[in-house]
């Protein structure tokens, strides 16, 4: 049996966004704020007020194959379609990432960003979220090829070609989402 490498752990009980930073735009803009909030029964990262887009970005751009897990849950959703939570692998940036998504109407969808180009390598519809309850996502991608989770089931898989290496990023949009318990491992 193989051990995998701890890449990182973060579960943002220390108050602090240690190796988060913000996204931004081709123009330079902020893609959102993003803090550490004590809900009283733990630490949790969020982005700050509702925004069209926010991205979060950690972990290390050289980092290949591995699988990042994280855990989401809705504060508030101000679009009952678009309202999503992210989570991205092999991020280079917002337009060069693969990236699953979880949206208010219960749609899951695994895509990949290359160069200005977003393609949705494949979608499933499941029970919509509901605000309060913590989902469990995953993302694991080994060489090109990239299998998504929700709550330890694997419900996508797709192929990315041009994206060899990349870091990590928890993202929002038209809600406020808690991210918590990430972990990054890599895959032999």
């Amino acid at each position: 049996m193989t051990k995998c490498s701890i890449l990182l752990v973060d579960d943002f009980e220390d108050g602090v966004p240690n190796g988060w930073g913000g996204g931004v735009n081709e123009g330079g803009q902020p893609l959102g704020t993003w803090l550490v909030t004590d809900t009283g029964s733990g630490h949790v990262f969020h982005n700050q007020g509702v925004t069209t887009l926010s991205w979060s970005i950690g972990g290390n751009v050289s980092w290949t194959n591995y699988r990042v897990e994280a855990d989401c849950q809705f504060v508030t959703i101000a679009e009952p379609v678009t309202t999503s939570c992210y989570l991205a692998i092999r991020y280079l940036d917002y337009m060069n990432l693969v990236y699953l998504f979880y949206q208010a109407d219960g749609s899951l969808n695994l895509a990949l960003g290359e160069a200005s180009s977003y393609v949705t390598l494949g979608g499933v519809s499941r029970t919509p979220p509901v605000v309060g309850t913590w989902y469990a996502l995953s993302l694991t991608v080994n060489g090109t090829a990239i299998q998504a989770s929700l709550n330890g089931v694997q419900e996508l898989t797709g192929t990315t070609l041009n994206i060899p290496s990349g870091g990590i990023a928890v993202g929002a949009r038209d809600g406020v989402v808690r991210w918590d318990n990430v972990t990054v491992t890599a895959v032999p």
